[in-house]
């Protein structure tokens, strides 16, 4: 039975699917639980970072005064 990656085709990056696919059959479960805890926990680390980042700055922008439109005189 062949597996192929999503988007690699017969000669694509298949080898690179099968070496996934095999070295995580030989990691106990309790491991790749482990190792999926750790990329969820660090992936919504990022995610929560990034929202708070957004927030400080709309936060900032409302905060600070209005600027003051400069009208072109004759």
């Amino acid at each position: 039975m062949v597996v192929y990656a999503l988007g690699a085709g017969e000669n694509g990056n298949a080898w690179h699917a099968h070496c996934l696919i095999f070295a995580m059959m030989q990691i106990p479960a309790v491991d790749q639980a482990f190792l999926l805890f750790l990329l969820v926990s660090c992936l919504g680390t990022c995610l929560v970072r990034a929202l708070w980042e957004l927030e400080q700055i709309r936060a900032r922008r409302i905060a600070s005064p209005p600027r003051q439109r400069v009208t072109k005189r004759d």
